[in-house]
């Protein structure tokens, strides 16, 4: 795997105005509790249009609530600070984020972008991209956030993991999405990092809960490098699958 050159290319692979602000309330009684906090939708007029453009992560909560009317969830955010603070070694420096929106008339998307750099050098060791997806009902004049997906990058060339603790990241990640039984989840997975052998090219699904809702869904994976079985990257996915 070739160092990243720029973490706006795995953004780009990532991506595969009058209006209310009232909260939705309809849909939401036959939600279990524990899954309504993974849920955001309100009232809309008319769909959002086509744009495409790049802002700073400062101006991000702003931007969309004031031109598309959305916002980001409590997740989005954790899951931000995570990368942030995860990564971030003594031999590494966080790039600013970079934050890019596309709209196309009744799908919205944003993906954020954190990129980590060896100090002294052009290339990214490390990369962390995050994916919101809000889709808009021309019908119901809905709007609902459809899912939120992080995928983090760790070039495993030089031979070594660029985080903190790939059990401690994975571990904040479950917490974040609420996973249940994530201890029982952790003992299996630190179980399966003791055979380095057997992690070179493997994807270990913790946990993925889709066969057992119909609403909201979890899922963590992480894959490992062919070479040396390194951890070479950590998705996570919430997806709302009400139609």
């Amino acid at each position: 795997m070739k160092k990243i050159s720029s973490w706006l290319i795995l953004a780009a692979l990532f991506i595969v105005s009058g209006c209310t602000q009232e909260k939705a309330k309809e849909d939401l009684n036959d939600v279990p509790k524990d899954e309504a906090g993974f849920i955001w939708q309100a009232k809309r007029e008319k769909n959002w249009g086509e744009y495409t453009y790049s802002i700073p992560s400062s101006e991000l909560d702003q931007d969309l609530a004031e031109r598309f009317s959305v916002e980001l969830t409590p997740v989005f955010h954790d899951l931000q600070a995570v990368i942030q603070q995860e990564f971030p070694k003594e031999n590494l420096a966080m790039e600013l984020n970079e934050e890019q929106i596309t709209a196309k008339e009744n799908q919205l998307t944003l993906v954020s972008g954190t990129g980590f750099r060896e100090k002294g050098t052009e290339e990214l060791a490390a990369s962390g991209i995050l994916q919101a997806v809000y889709s808009y009902d021309s019908e119901k004049k809905l709007v609902r956030l459809m899912s939120q997906q992080l995928e983090l990058v760790n070039w495993t060339g030089e031979g070594q993991y660029y985080g903190k603790s790939l059990e401690g990241t994975v571990r904040k990640i479950g917490e974040i999405l609420e996973i249940k039984g994530l201890d029982q989840v952790m003992s299996d997975f630190e179980k399966k990092l003791a055979d380095k052998e057997k992690l070179k090219g493997q994807l270990i699904e913790l946990y993925n809960d889709e066969e057992e809702t119909s609403i909201i869904s979890r899922s963590i994976r992480v894959t490992f490098s062919k070479e040396e079985g390194l951890p070479e990257k950590i998705y996570a996915d919430v997806i709302d699958h009400r139609t």
